[in-house]
C-alpha cells in the first residue's frame, strides 16, 4: 500500500487521492474522470492504465524516500515542505491559516510556542510547525544530500 507515500505528497502540498479500500476499475475510473497520475506498486493496474491511455507510474518497492525521488525525476515534484498551499495530511482538504484565538484544540502551551496554524474544514485538523515538521525536513534533507553524496 501506499498510504504513507500519499500522506507524504499532501504534506508536500500536492492534491493526492488514495484508494486503499477501492477496487482497480474504480482507481482507473478516478484517474480518468480526474485526470490524475495513478501511482501504483500493482503491475497488472499499471498495464491496464497505460492501455487505457492514462498517466501512469509503476513505483518498484522501495523506501519512501526512493519512491519521492522517482516522482520527483518523472514529474518535477519539489521536496520542500509546503507552506503557501498545504494540504490536509488525512483527508487531502486546502488548509486554511486559523487564527490562535479561534484553535479550541491545540493546548495552550503550544499555542504560546508557535505563530502559524493551519486549520482543516475537511476533518477539524490543526497543524502548526511544531517538532514533527522538522523532523520531516530533516528527513527531506539528509536523504537528499546522501542521495546527492552518492552522485
Amino acid at each position: 500500500m501506499l498510504g504513507r507515500l500519499a500522506r507524504w505528497l499532501r504534506i508536500l502540498g500536492y492534491d493526492t487521492v488514495y484508494g486503499s479500500n477501492r477496487d482497480d476499475s474504480d482507481l482507473l475510473r478516478i484517474a480518468s474522470d480526474e485526470v490524475r497520475i495513478l501511482v501504483t506498486r500493482d503491475k497488472n493496474l499499471h498495464r491496464r492504465a497505460v492501455r487505457q491511455r492514462l498517466e501512469a507510474h509503476f513505483l518498484e518497492p522501495a523506501s519512501l524516500y526512493d519512491s519521492l525521488d522517482s516522482l520527483r525525476n518523472r514529474y518535477g515534484i519539489i521536496l520542500k515542505l509546503e507552506t503557501i498551499s498545504p494540504r490536509c495530511s488525512l483527508c487531502n482538504s486546502p488548509l486554511h491559516t486559523a487564527n490562535k484565538e479561534t484553535i479550541k484544540t491545540v493546548p495552550i502551551s503550544i499555542q504560546q510556542r508557535h505563530l502559524e496554524f493551519w486549520h482543516c474544514p475537511g476533518c477539524g485538523k490543526t497543524y502548526w510547525q511544531g517538532t514533527h515538521w522538522e523532523n520531516m525536513r530533516t528527513f527531506l534533507t539528509s536523504n537528499s544530500e546522501r542521495r546527492h553524496a552518492k552522485s
